[in-house]
């Protein structure tokens, strides 16, 4: 049995993911496969050698399990050609998940370096020299509306709403 790992250990492993060989990997699936099917019986002993396996390789028991039941499928009638549809099917839609589960379908982008900021020129007097000299408030505010004339406006709409509608035609309420 292997001995455990400290978290450290734990957190390397997660981030470099298994270490698989080919032969091994095979060889480990099918092994188990062919003692399960020879004694349904016995199944705790070819349990722990499977438990050994993962955690001499730190592959996960589920895609283990994946693994296996692709493997299966060769021995079955056009087993070859399930097994490889399911494995390009699994090619296709893995990074997609792998994308969506590490960030929501945003990969690291490479940037590089900010420029760095430039300094804002200095304010001079003549930048606000002419602030405090407005020439064109003469006092006349001609285009500003004045909420006392619209009053007039106001009485005359509410006025012709009272009055009965003539022949279909749309009365006017406000001057425009």
């Amino acid at each position: 049995m292997a001995k455990p790992k400290s978290v450290g250990a734990q957190v390397r492993s997660a981030m470099d993911g298994p270490t698989l060989d080919h032969d091994e990997l095979i060889g480990q699936i099918t092994d188990r496969e062919r003692e399960a099917y020879a004694r349904r019986s016995d199944a705790a002993e070819s349990g722990a050698k499977v438990k050994d396996f993962l955690e001499e390789t730190d592959l996960n028991s589920k895609a283990y399990a994946v693994l296996a039941a692709i493997l299966k499928l060769v021995e079955k009638k056009d087993g070859v050609a399930k097994a490889m549809d399911v494995i390009r099917s699994l090619e296709a839609g893995l990074p997609l998940i792998k994308n969506h589960i590490a960030g929501q379908g945003s990969a690291e982008m490479d940037l590089g370096e900010p420029e760095p900021e430039k300094p804002a020129a200095p304010i001079t007097e003549d930048d606000v020299a002419h602030f405090g000299d407005n020439d064109a408030d003469d006092g006349d505010d001609a285009d500003f509306d004045d909420p006392a004339d619209d009053a007039g406006d106001f009485e005359d709409a509410a006025a012709a709403l009272d009055e009965p509608k003539k022949s279909g035609k749309v009365i006017k309420a406000f001057a425009g």
